[in-house]
């Protein structure tokens, strides 16, 4: 749960993150996403992906950071 092993001290201690960056996640982007999702709340992750010209990927790690929950459409049976 966030601890790494490091091999070469053998002790156990929280690594900083390897890789490469969220490129995606900049400011106007956190703003562009919480707009479309304030202005329709029940959009869902592709739709709003399309809308704003971003990765599903990108535009759900940016809805969950702000809060959101995902929407997913359900047929009711009656």
């Amino acid at each position: 749960l966030g601890v790494l092993y490091r091999r070469q001290t053998g002790c156990v201690e929280k690594l900083t993150r390897l890789g490469r960056s969220h490129s995606a996640v900049n400011e106007n982007s956190l703003k562009n996403v919480e707009e479309k999702l304030q202005n329709e709340s029940q959009t869902s992750v592709r739709v709003g992906a399309q809308a704003l010209g971003m990765s599903n990927s990108s535009f759900y790690r940016i809805a969950r950071e702000l809060g959101f929950r995902p929407y997913r459409s359900q047929i009711v049976v009656e």
